[in-house]
């Protein structure tokens, strides 16, 4: 990060970075938060008219793919579901934290 700022110094205002604020930047890069419980993260039934509204109203894609894949995701929905819950990876040890090293 010192490289970075050293090069960028002309381009942009490091004034306020202090070494306290560089060590939670680097704490954040090397030991980022991590959802602990895998059960957080669920299959829902895909909600056609968000999905829509999302993607044509706000991105201005084509209704009629947006709508044709939607429809196909939700026809197979069961069996995605049913796929990535008997393929669920489940970790087998815990990162050792780098907080001393930072």
């Amino acid at each position: 990060m010192e490289v970075i700022i050293k090069q960028e110094k002309n381009n942009y205002d490091f004034g306020k970075l202090t070494p306290e604020i560089i060590k939670k930047i680097r704490k954040i890069f090397l030991l980022p938060e991590v959802i602990k419980s895998p059960d957080i993260i669920s299959w829902n039934l895909p909600n056609k008219s968000l999905i829509m509204n999302l993607l044509c109203e706000n991105h201005h894609l084509s209704a009629e793919r947006v709508s044709k894949n939607v429809d196909k995701l939700s026809k197979n929905y069961s069996r995605c579901r049913n796929y990535f819950e008997s393929h669920k990876i489940i970790p087998s040890s815990v990162q050792t934290t780098l907080d001393m090293l930072i």
